[in-house]
């Protein structure tokens, strides 16, 4: 095997992608265990072997987790689409451009958003104290 070869072959622990990527190997393995985001390999010991591309995989994931996205939404994409989503290298972080503004009417919609603030960091949503009826009377 040549050197070329020995690194695109290289491997990382999970200590070491932890501290490149910044998600604790405790939260790497909750990925891996509750949404298969693990390494392509592990060595006949058990130990995790991540690969690079595992490595900017995670990156990716990373970056949109740190966007607003849920991980959940996001675990069974594939890279080439977690780009798309993206639509930015890996390894740069997403800005929101472009904020909605947008009025939510109704008590469940109103306790959907104040249940979850940040998960849309685009939307600026106002919740008028008013029941739907006297929304559509106004």
């Amino acid at each position: 095997m040549n050197s070329k070869q020995n690194l695109q072959q290289a491997s990382y622990s999970i200590g070491v992608v932890s501290r490149l990527t910044g998600i604790s190997a405790h939260c790497l393995r909750m990925w891996e265990r509750r949404h298969g985001l693990g390494p392509s390999r592990r060595t006949e010991g058990g130990q995790r072997e991540y690969s690079k591309v595992d490595l900017d995989h995670l990156f990716l994931v990373k970056q949109l987790v740190d966007s607003g996205m849920r991980i959940k939404d996001i675990a069974a994409l594939p890279q080439k689409t977690l780009t798309l989503i993206s639509n930015k290298p890996a390894n740069e972080s997403i800005e929101v451009s472009q904020s909605f503004n947008t009025v939510v009417i109704g008590k469940d919609f109103t306790q959907l958003f104040n249940k979850h603030p940040n998960r849309y960091p685009a939307l600026a949503v106002e919740f008028p104290a008013v029941s739907v009826e006297q929304w559509l009377n106004t």
